[in-house]
């Protein structure tokens, strides 16, 4: 009896240990998937100083840039032209990572840091510097195939020529290396892809 009495409490520790193993292991899983999906990343702070221009133009491109990211996935789904396609993964590629060093910039300055997504685009949401509406983004949702091409070069060509611009006045007024540097590169690059969507746009 003693023996029987013995074995059952010591199944009954091992039953209950392995319980709470395995409950330890999902809720391990479920915090490791909610963390890696709960923001964007952000990179390292920027070195050396910076002035008031450096922050409005940083504070402004990266909503910029989030709604080019996301106009660029869109194109990616809703279209099969393989030239506009190639541009938006291009696209993509440039800005993702620079959204992450603007968004390390910006918490090194002790600024506020948009989470990320068209609800965080604010004021500039509507037209100013050259990004899409709500309702300019909901026509573009709704199009397919070549109309979808056009109503997204000839958005992404205004929206390109506004980045275009708050870069310049940053390469001209801004102080902080970093923030200079990625603006000097926003005018090399979206204005080579301006002359090729005006290209595509004139091929449609």
């Amino acid at each position: 009896m003693k023996l029987r009495s013995s074995l059952s409490r010591t199944s009954t520790l091992m039953l209950t240990g392995a319980l709470v193993l395995t409950g330890c292991g999902a809720s391990t899983t479920r915090t490791s998937v909610g963390t890696s999906s709960s923001s964007p990343s952000t990179g390292p702070a920027a070195s050396g100083p910076h002035n008031a221009q450096d922050v409005s133009f940083t504070t402004d491109m990266l909503p910029h840039h989030t709604q080019a990211v996301e106009m660029a996935e869109m194109a990616l789904s809703r279209t099969t032209d393989p030239k506009v396609q190639a541009l938006a993964k291009k696209i993509k590629a440039e800005q993702t990572p620079e959204i992450s060093s603007m968004r390390g910039w910006l918490a090194g300055w002790g600024k506020p840091v948009a989470a990320g997504g068209s609800h965080d685009m604010g004021g500039m949401h509507g037209g100013s510097g050259g990004m899409m509406s709500g309702d300019d983004m909901q026509m573009l949702d709704k199009a397919s195939g070549g109309q979808f091409a056009k109503l997204w070069l000839t958005g992404m060509t205004r929206h390109h020529q506004g980045a275009v611009e708050m870069a310049r006045i940053e390469v001209k007024s801004g102080q902080s290396p970093q923030a200079k540097q990625l603006a000097t590169g926003i005018v090399a690059s979206q204005s080579a892809e301006i002359a090729t969507m005006k290209a595509l746009l004139a091929a449609l």
